[in-house]
């Protein structure tokens, strides 16, 4: 998984807070603002490893949660893995991600400043197809987003 270099520079990465949050100050992936390590997303690598798992081993569709309210934390104590409700604020099962408002408005912006379906979704971990329903408008054509043209 990671070597242990990589794994003292992951350390090196988290402030642990008195309240028992880990907060991750490493990078943050632009779009969508999760936490991310070398190319990986920080909590299903942190997860997967205080679980002595593969990160592979976490099946695709399950997302991880945190029992905390914030969202930085990647204490392992404060994760756990779980398959998205149905119907959650609304979003459309796509390879069992849920979509939020917030996060719709960020798929937006980033097809507004040119970017393509398949980086947006792997940047939020969807299938483009899923990138492509938002930008024709069938899917969640209500969610705008300031400055962009109204092809309706």
């Amino acid at each position: 998984m990671i070597n242990r270099i990589q794994r003292r520079k992951l350390l090196s990465l988290i402030d642990e807070r008195e309240d028992g949050c880990w907060e991750w100050n490493g990078q943050k992936n632009k779009l969508s603002g999760h936490g991310v390590f070398l190319g990986m997303n920080i909590y299903r690598l942190i997860y997967s490893i205080y679980k002595d798992k593969e990160i592979t081993d976490i099946p695709s569709d399950m997302i991880i949660q945190h029992y905390c309210d914030n969202p930085f934390c990647v204490n392992p104590k404060h994760l756990y893995s779980c398959y998205p409700p149905k119907n959650r604020f609304f979003g459309k099962r796509v390879k069992g991600n849920k979509l939020h408002v917030e996060e719709v408005v960020k798929i937006k912006q980033a097809i507004a400043q040119g970017y393509s379906n398949r980086f947006i979704a792997r940047e939020f971990g969807l299938d483009h197809s899923a990138v492509s329903h938002i930008r024709s408008g069938k899917d969640w054509k209500y969610v705008k987003i300031e400055g962009a043209e109204d092809d309706s």
